[in-house]
């Protein structure tokens, strides 16, 4: 889990947005970054000037909302308030509610598009908090991968926390929580040790329950006890402010607790590496006789891969991330380190190109499916299954799991992704897809706009 960063100025740099057909299409990782082209149109009435950067953009409106501040009325400014207390509850805004921009990433630069009503509920879930943003002065948010990580990573150790829309006390006064939680020999705590919990717990702001409840993995969950439910609001709460797992109260966290089963033997070799500029945990079997790696992103993913007690071998952790959808890497190593660009290979550009006005048709479709279908069995199935989400369900129809089990295919050091820290004398290796790749999975039609 990881708290929202401050918002940067520089904002125009980041992973790039991908959302052809399917918006939840996840980026392909590429070793080698495509330079920005020409500036692309921006879209009519989204309050993007030609040419404008995102950086620029968000400077202008500051300056903007700076002479608004100036004229604001005490009514507006009530209205204004009111406005961002709701935006904290973190809700998607609705068909009334504020307008919602996405910033897509084209031909190298990022564009603002508006989502429309009918959409945005959709759109919502689909980024995590710290990568939407509230004007409350235009009544806006905008929308994109590069504002934050999403929910579920974790960037550093250093930076542990997470971002919550808090329930407010009822009064101006601070409003103080006890959590009740028995200490490990079933015996009543004794009064030191109570003093500095309820301590501990004054001014704390608890989630609201329904974001409490989504942290669970089930909005609709009915609460049997309420104690252990508050413990668990609680320890939300904590987590969004602390700075290190250090700040948790011990009752709350079982880092700090000696028999915790955390702290056992684990059924893996865990590790975390800085590759191509990004933090992967690097999982393997103890004794790292096979050579074969898992590489995860999410922290909060590798915490459950140690939790469950996955392995010992890498088989049983693929299998088992492979059956919830995660998107993982299976890589080999290799002295071989990338001089230059990949060598060239097939390149597809979707379903191809379709006049204005086109509609799609069952030949569409089935043509649609042909394609993808025949492209899923050749070498490169297994990354798309890799993938999760959307392109793993797509894939997943057609390739076997055992493709995954396998391991890299001999073209990975070919046209694959290459993993690498800068200095080792080795980097991880395995099958990775091209955008053009996932456009054809996800059925993506380019039509032109006929201006």
């Amino acid at each position: 889990m990881s708290r929202c960063p401050p918002e940067r100025d520089n904002q125009s740099t980041g992973p790039a947005s991908t959302s052809p057909a399917f918006a939840t299409a996840i980026e392909s990782p590429s070793a080698f970054p495509t330079p920005a082209g020409s500036f692309p149109p921006v879209e009519r009435n989204s309050g993007q000037r030609e040419g404008e950067t995102m950086d620029a953009f968000f400077q202008r409106r500051r300056q903007n909302v700076s002479t608004r501040a100036l004229r604001e009325t005490p009514q507006e400014r009530k209205s204004r308030q009111q406005r961002e207390t709701h935006a904290a509850k973190g809700a998607a805004p609705g068909k009334k509610g504020a307008r919602v921009y996405v910033w897509e990433k084209s031909n190298g630069h990022y564009v603002r598009r508006a989502v429309g009503r009918n959409n945005q509920d959709d759109i919502w879930e689909e980024y995590g908090p710290c990568q939407r943003r509230y004007d409350s002065y235009y009544d806006e948010w905008d929308i994109c991968e590069e504002f934050g990580p999403p929910s579920d990573a974790d960037d550093d150790d250093d930076d542990f926390g997470i971002y919550l829309p808090y329930e407010q006390p009822t009064d101006s006064k601070s409003q103080s929580y006890s959590v009740d939680v028995p200490s490990r020999d079933n015996g009543p705590p004794d009064v030191d040790t109570f003093a500095r919990r309820k301590q501990a717990e004054t001014d704390l702001d608890l989630p609201i329950t329904a974001v409490a409840k989504k942290f669970l993995g089930d909005s609709d969950l009915q609460i049997s006890h309420e104690t252990q439910f508050q413990n668990f609001r609680a320890f939300l709460a904590h987590c969004a402010k602390a700075k290190h797992p250090r700040d948790i109260p011990v009752t709350l966290l079982d880092f700090h607790q000696q028999d915790a089963e955390l702290l056992s033997d684990w059924m893996v070799r865990v590790r975390r590496e800085t590759l191509n500029g990004r933090l992967y945990y690097v999982i393997s079997e103890a004794q790292d006789t096979l050579g074969l790696y898992v590489l995860l992103q999410s922290a909060v993913t590798t915490l459950e891969v140690v939790r469950q007690g996955w392995g010992p071998s890498m088989r049983d952790v693929m299998q088992h991330l492979l059956s919830r959808g995660v998107p993982f890497l299976t890589c080999f190593r290799s002295t071989e380190i990338p001089t230059g660009k990949p060598q060239g290979r097939n390149w597809y550009s979707g379903l191809g190109f379709r006049p204005a006005n086109y509609t799609p048709n069952r030949l569409d479709y089935q043509s649609y499916t042909w394609h993808r279908d025949n492209f899923l069995r050749g070498p490169r199935g297994r990354a798309a299954l890799l993938y999760g989400g959307v392109i793993g369900r797509l894939a997943r129809t057609v390739v076997s799991e055992d493709e995954v089990l396998r391991g890299p295919s001999d073209a990975a050091t070919i046209d694959g992704i290459c993993l690498w820290d800068g200095h080792a004398q080795s980097a991880y290796w395995d099958d990775t897809l091209s955008e053009q790749e996932i456009d054809l999975i996800c059925g993506v039609y380019h039509v032109a706009t006929g201006r």
